[in-house]
């Protein structure tokens, strides 16, 4: 109690956890922390605004919780953390922070927008019939779209997702969503409120629209979609760059294997010429110099396919 009456933010209880292990105190004193007044409603904000500093705590945050509860705090992924489990609980719909190589992903687990979704997103989340089970939530903002219509802009491991949001805040068929392939545009004209714009033609105002603050929000969520849409084709690119390496060792093999019964005496042949071949056509393909007709006719040339 007396290290949590010391610290002032959320970010603080963080460096405390590491510095000094877990934390033990009342929910009463997180509040004023995450910036929740009222436990019985926010509760889900509170337990959202943990997880987005790497704390989880037990018991988990819920409604079932007092105030006066005594919860013990701890970094996420130390040994201190009770089990995967116990984060789930907490947060089911949102990402998590974990180890990866992938630079674009270590840059969003880094950003202060990371894991930080407008109340009840999360839940409504759930509800929409196009979400997979293994999709989750990365960031949100609350906008406006069009002249009464207003909503959440969400960023997902999947989507940029729009859910609407009316009397109640109630997912509908019609919400949108679109690819993270970076085609998201911020337009902030000066003098005006700054806007997104999707390649279809949709339009999303910031709301309330504050304008110092709105352009701030809009950078900065900009900056965390592109670092999703990033991260996910690092990813891919990856992963076909594996896939293309195993298809020339193995054509590698065959060949040399073939050489080698018809010779008697070949030398096994190395594979790295076409490795490289083939990464030049990946670099190639993504930097527009190749269609995809072209990428995939000279793959095949390549491999002799």
């Amino acid at each position: 109690m007396a290290v949590q009456d010391q610290v002032k933010t959320l970010a603080d209880l963080r460096r405390g956890a590491e510095q000094k292990g877990t934390m033990r105190g009342a929910i009463s004193n997180l509040l004023p922390l995450a910036g929740v007044s009222d436990f019985t409603r926010d509760h889900e904000q509170l337990a959202q605004a943990l997880l987005a500093h790497g704390l989880v705590s037990e018991p988990p945050i819920s409604p079932a919780l007092r105030t006066d509860t005594i919860v013990t705090l701890s970094v996420s992924g130390s040994s201190a953390v009770a089990s995967s489990a116990t984060v789930d609980v907490a947060l089911p719909s949102v990402l998590r922070r974990f180890d990866t190589d992938n630079p674009f992903l270590q840059r969003l687990f880094a950003h202060e927008l990371f894991g930080i979704v407008p109340d009840r997103s999360g839940e409504i989340f759930r509800r929409l019939e196009t979400v997979g089970p293994e999709e989750m939530l990365i960031s949100g903002l609350t906008v406006r779209h069009g002249l009464a219509q207003g909503g959440v802009l969400l960023v997902t491991t999947h989507w940029l997702r729009y859910i609407k949001r009316g009397v109640v805040f109630t997912a509908i068929p019609d919400d949108d969503f679109w690819p993270l392939d970076g085609s998201l545009e911020l337009h902030q004209p000066p003098g005006e409120s700054p806007l997104f714009r999707t390649p279809d033609g949709n339009q999303f105002q910031i709301f309330p629209a504050i304008p110092i603050v709105s352009r701030k929000q809009t950078k900065s969520f900009f900056g965390i979609y592109k670092l999703a849409a990033l991260a996910i084709h690092h990813f891919s690119q990856e992963k076909e760059e594996a896939a293309l390496e195993g298809m020339a060792t193995s054509r590698s093999s065959t060949s040399t294997s073939t050489s080698t019964r018809s010779a008697g005496t070949a030398s096994p042949q190395s594979s790295g010429g076409d490795v490289a071949d083939l990464k030049d056509l990946v670099a190639m393909r993504d930097a527009g110099d190749l269609t995809s007709a072209e990428f995939d006719a000279a793959k095949a040339r390549l491999l002799g396919m």
